[in-house]
């Protein structure tokens, strides 16, 4: 009996193990119901039942386990993006190579970010030493004025400075914190464990891709526009066989760099695909046709991208003029002294390349005019004037005809002016009314000169180009320039910057003039306002107070 109570149990508990939950609950109604019923149909006389002996029942282990399922999707590629902008300095790791979270991936040009943290730190320390200075000043204020040595509108105004500094030594705090994260920025790390599939820079290169850059070419002094008509052409036809390009558009007769016009210059405009559907950088595709175009020679041509800010200047990089103040007007002079400039400034590590279209040697006609022949002939002032009218054209008057207007223009027939010898057939009228021909007081010269002559503030002068050297700063390298123009330029030349440089280096500390311009005139305001100079001061404080908050350079 003890023996079937005991496997009884075990049968119960191993059928109850296989039962579900509900199925339980089912059955323990069903027993408690059944059991109800047999109470209630008892005697009163019931026997007292018979007592068996119950030992514990045999316990098993039984495994309870549940399958979970998550669907993990991976990023296949992920780019890593500078926060900063600059020349990549240096890059630590190779393409296919394994790299681990937080491990240095390259780096960016931190001297101009250097500089910034430098000018926050001379502000902070410049506006602790103030505010101690203002301490001091309170301090002494207050002794005078138990005294009543001062009046006590000083000792408010002695007050108000403190509070003033303490809100500009917030933001020079403010400005330091951001120049550091902005230094910090230069260095980038990996966010995760992965493998380096792709590097589109190289070391050098800027931070920064428009997706096009340009070409300028130049062929030899005297070439006709069909020649170089052919140069772009063939430039355009070297870049069909490069996939990152989309499209070239060429222009011939166009100089992109000073926009002007001559038969000489020639442009092409390079446009690049999208970066989903190239793998190559801008320096790259540059490399590329650098290498395609190298079997085209005598012709100059310059490969450079557009300017980071559209309208200043045609270039990126630095931008400057060359003046020659001698007033001598020596072209050819000033042709030795640019370039004996430029190979001074390629000597230079901070700078990476330098050129200009400067050139003194296009091939030209001089027309002498003898003043005393041209005195005997009664012919005045008037020659040169007729001599531009025969050549050059000139705008007469206009008319009207079938509804549209049409101009009238006067100009001696193409014949006529076809060879230089034809000059001196011209003819033009003297003060007596007789028509005198030019060879009579004018001779032609032939000689070597500029195709255009450009003037910068008055001066004679030429447009030089360049990029900055790879780790350096535009700063940098403007500050180079100056010292080589300081140094090596010949006594009566000088330098003139252009372009988004001369911003660069004329800005200097504007905001902070503007910025107390402004404060001043609030002050101005509030204190016509409430009639007094005391009262505006608070407001003044919290204003500085509030922009010292705000994230530098919104400041």
């Amino acid at each position: 009996m003890h023996n079937h109570i005991q496997y009884g149990h075990l049968a119960i508990y191993s059928v109850f193990q296989k039962l579900s939950l509900s199925r339980i609950k089912s059955l323990l109604l069903l027993f408690s119901i059944l059991f109800v019923t047999a109470c209630s149909s008892k005697k009163d006389d019931s026997v007292a039942l018979e007592k068996f002996p119950i030992t514990n029942p045999i316990l098993l282990d039984t495994i309870y386990s549940q399958e979970y399922v998550a669907h993990i999707h991976s990023v296949q590629n992920i780019e890593v993006r500078a926060r900063v902008n600059g020349y990549l300095e240096k890059i630590y790791v190779d393409e296919g190579h394994a790299v681990k979270k937080g491990q240095l991936l390259f780096s960016i040009s931190s001297a101009e970010y250097k500089e910034e943290l430098a000018k926050a730190r001379a502000m902070l320390k410049s506006s602790i030493a103030d505010a101690k200075a203002a301490e001091v000043d309170l301090q002494n204020a207050k002794r005078l004025v138990e005294r009543n040595v001062v009046s006590k509108t000083e000792l408010d105004m002695a007050q108000s400075k403190p509070e003033a500094l303490n809100a500009r030594i917030e933001k020079a705090q403010s400005y330091e914190a951001s120049a550091k994260l902005q230094l910090a920025y230069t260095d980038v790390h990996a966010p995760f464990d992965g493998i380096i599939v792709r590097i589109p820079f190289k070391t050098g290169s800027l931070i920064e891709d428009q997706g096009t850059f340009y070409a300028s070419i130049t062929t030899p002094s005297g070439s006709t526009l069909e020649r170089t008509k052919a140069i772009v052409n063939e430039v355009q036809k070297s870049c069909e066989g490069i996939d990152a390009i989309e499209s070239v558009s060429s222009l011939a007769g166009t100089n992109i760099l000073s926009d002007g016009t001559g038969a000489t210059y020639g442009t092409c405009l390079i446009n690049l695909k999208n970066w989903d559907d190239r793998k190559e950088s801008v320096d790259e595709v540059t490399d590329m046709v650098i290498e395609k175009t190298s079997h085209i020679k005598d012709v100059k041509i310059e490969f450079f991208p557009p300017p980071a800010v559209p309208g200043y200047g045609n270039a990126s990089g630095f931008e400057l003029r060359l003046l020659d103040k001698t007033g001598n007007g020596d072209f050819k002079k000033m042709e030795t002294v640019v370039q004996q400039f430029i190979t001074d400034l390629k000597a230079r590590p901070e700078i990476a390349s330098a050129f200009t279209i400067f050139d003194a040697s296009y091939p030209q006609y001089l027309l002498n005019v003898d003043e005393d022949k041209a005195a005997q002939k009664q012919v005045s002032d008037n020659a040169m004037g007729t001599l531009q009218t025969l050549l050059g054209s000139e705008h007469a008057t206009n008319f009207i005809k079938y509804g549209q207007m049409y101009k009238v223009m006067v100009q001696a027939l193409p014949e006529y002016r076809a060879k230089p010898e034809d000059l001196l057939k011209l003819y033009v009228k003297n003060d007596a009314d007789e028509m005198v021909p030019l060879a009579a007081f004018m001779t032609i010269e032939r000689v070597y000169g500029v195709d255009q002559i450009t003037r910068y503030n008055m001066y004679p002068s030429a447009e030089l180009n360049g990029e900055a050297g790879d780790g350096y700063s535009s700063g940098a390298a403007i500050a180079a320039i100056q010292e080589v123009a300081k140094e090596k330029l010949p006594r009566g030349f000088d330098i003139d910057w252009a372009g988004i440089t001369r911003d660069q280096v004329f800005a200097g500390n504007e905001a902070i003039y503007v910025f107390l311009i402004c404060l001043a005139f609030v002050y101005l305001v509030l204190a016509a306002q409430y009639e007094s100079f005391l009262l505006p001061m608070p407001c003044s404080c919290c204003y500085c107070s509030n922009l010292a908050h705000m994230p530098w350079p919104y400041a």
